[in-house]
């Protein structure tokens, strides 16, 4: 059985990928106005520092030959239990800072759905992608 949760690190690296669509509108935000500008990067901020940064840092998740439970929430918990036959593919997704930092984001393809694994160490991350790819523990 492997057992995973986001990393440190990688929770950083996916909070910098989320901040920077904000940072690339508040030119134009504030072009229209300063204090627009600033309540718009704090607004921001606050968004992906409390709320969302909770949410990452709340996934937990194991992985038998069987079967692929998934935990995530801080309020209302939910709880998945995927078999692992209806897994249909693995994407392992890295880039430069996150591959330095030893994460990666997982992304698994089921029947009707994507799940996104962000922010996990990469040699959990390969772990886990060989066994749900058909290897072995």
């Amino acid at each position: 059985m492997i057992s995973f949760k986001p990393s440190t690190a990688g929770l950083f690296i996916t909070l910098f990928w989320l901040a920077l669509p904000g940072l690339v509108a508040a030119p134009f935000v504030f072009w229209q106005t300063l204090w627009g500008g600033i309540l718009f990067l704090a607004i921001w901020g606050v968004i992906l520092l409390g709320p969302v940064q909770l949410h990452l840092a709340s996934l937990r998740g194991s992985c038998t030959l069987v079967e692929l439970r998934l935990e995530r929430g801080i309020l209302f918990t939910t709880r998945r239990r995927i078999p692992t036959r209806f897994i249909t593919g693995v994407l392992r997704l890295q880039s430069p800072l996150s591959r330095w930092a030893g994460c990666c984001i997982l992304l698994l393809y089921t029947s009707g759905s994507v799940i996104v694994l962000p922010g996990l160490p990469q040699k959990t991350a390969e772990q886990l992608a060989t066994l749900l790819e058909g290897g072995r523990l």
